[in-house]
């Protein structure tokens, strides 16, 4: 699926699948973590590293629904979604809210990757969340902060990018 917004000049897709796709989505993902290592490895050497990366990109890829903005052919960012929420860990003062609303109503933010200008991610990522509700019927977008490093920095990122409200390392965000 591709939504046009020509304001900004990009594209959103579904991946489905595509080996093509899957390698820039894999390029990106592995700039991504290089440059600012979003969680932490247990390898010990650089090519360690890297397979251990591989291995993740490859879960994610299985496991999640990934939607990316591409902007002239270049995949500028892309999120991974859990719709079954398999990996989410609720804190027990917010279990009784995500309990009291419908579980289809929920998706579990995963990763996302980017390397774009903040006002273009910012734009691509409201109309991905926009995508979730209109075709899925999500309304509720969760996770988990799981970051060790820049963990500071990485809350008020997805504050300032995504919208989300944080509590402890819980992630909330409803989309409008």
């Amino acid at each position: 699926m591709t939504i046009n917004n020509n304001e900004c000049n990009y594209k959103l897709h579904e991946f489905l699948g595509d080996f093509s796709e899957e390698k820039k989505l894999l390029k990106l993902y592995l700039a991504f973590r290089e440059r600012s290592k979003p969680l932490p490895t247990i390898a010990k050497t650089v090519s360690g590293q890297r397979e251990e990366w591989v291995r993740y990109f490859n879960k994610l890829i299985e496991t999640t629904n990934i939607i990316y903005a591409e902007n002239n052919g270049e995949i500028i960012g892309f999120v991974a979604f859990d719709f079954k929420l398999n990996s989410l860990k609720i804190p027990d003062n917010l279990t009784q809210m995500i309990q009291e609303k419908s579980q289809s109503k929920f998706c579990e933010f995963v990763f996302a990757a980017s390397n774009s200008s903040l006002s273009l991610l910012k734009n691509a990522t409201a109309d991905i969340f926009q995508l979730l509700k209109s075709k899925y019927g999500i309304l509720y977008i969760v996770g988990n902060i799981n970051r060790q490093h820049k963990k500071d920095k990485y809350i008020k990122t997805i504050q300032r990018i995504f919208g989300f409200k944080v509590f402890q390392d819980f992630a909330l965000h409803e989309i409008p």
